[in-house]
């Protein structure tokens, strides 16, 4: 390693990297004709310490840490600075470093970071559902005879929507259930409640001017039992007048086809928190009887 000062090259026996600079001064330099400083690994000489500064911030070739003044030989040996030393706050998602928390901050809310992995998002939505993936799998299938788990309410009832489980529930049943519960008017148009009742396929055929399913806090209309789910499950709907209702929803759907998870008192509630799951959808998980 060397250090460069003034234009005295001091070696040390660590081999070329990294090499630490000295920072240029916050004010104007004063440029001496004869003053040597240098680019070890370019071997170019500067006239004053800020032309260095700015070969050494600009140039491809260099991976400097702009608060330590350290040149790196790679980008991921200044990547591994940042992790240990804690002088930069480093987005792995695409490896750039910032100098304060607020302009991390900044840069995650822009770029919808993932405060997991760091993988950015395309919105907010993405963002919502990428979130999901780093959940443990913890909710069974409402059939007692399918032994599938799943991160969320609302995946777990889109297994049952799409005629995937073991336990031969298909849409159809599902559909004829949410239209006999008790509170049917809250989730389904009455025009559509006799087909559901008589179970007939309605998903082959959906008029989407006035779709099967209705959301009871915004009114917003789907033609499926999962996708309502979905939207429930998401930062689009949080209506808490609504939470009551639901709550006897998914506790009727939970006594008609099986068994369902009991959320004891160890489950904690920072982890439902961290899934980006509203106040609503939390109520729902924990609507153990």
């Amino acid at each position: 390693m060397a250090l460069a000062l003034g234009g005295h090259i001091v070696e040390y026996p660590l081999g070329p990297y990294p090499v630490i600079y000295r920072k240029p001064p916050k004010g104007p330099t004063e440029s001496r004709q004869h003053a040597c400083f240098r680019c070890e690994s370019c071997d170019r000489r500067f006239v004053d310490q800020l032309a260095l500064y700015q070969h050494l911030a600009s140039s491809s070739k260099h991976s400097l840490c702009g608060n330590c003044m350290i040149d790196f030989a790679s980008g991921q040996g200044l990547r591994e600075h940042w992790r240990q030393d804690h002088c930069m706050h480093l987005c792995d998602g695409c490896d750039t470093g910032f100098g304060t928390a607020d302009e991390f901050i900044a840069h995650a809310n822009a770029c919808h970071v993932c405060p997991q992995c760091h993988r950015h998002n395309l919105n907010a939505n993405n963002l919502e559902f990428h979130r999901r993936t780093h959940l443990p799998a913890t909710i069974p299938c409402l059939s007692s005879v399918c032994d599938r788990v799943f991160t969320t309410f609302s995946g777990m009832m889109l297994h049952l929507d799409s005629s995937a489980c073991l336990s031969g529930l298909s849409p159809v049943l599902l559909n004829h259930s949410v239209a006999t519960s008790e509170v049917w008017p809250h989730f389904v148009h009455a025009t559509w409640r006799p087909y559901l009742v008589d179970y007939v396929d309605i998903n082959a055929d959906i008029d989407y001017d006035l779709p099967p399913f209705k959301c009871p806090g915004c009114t917003q209309g789907f033609g499926f039992v999962s996708a309502m789910f979905q939207h429930w499950g998401s930062s689009c709907c949080d209506h808490e007048e609504v939470i009551g209702v639901m709550m006897e929803f998914v506790s009727y759907l939970r006594e008609r086809h099986g068994s369902w998870l009991d959320v004891g008192a160890e489950t904690d509630h920072k982890t439902l928190n961290c899934s980006g799951e509203p106040p609503l959808f939390m109520m729902l998980a924990y609507s153990h009887g």
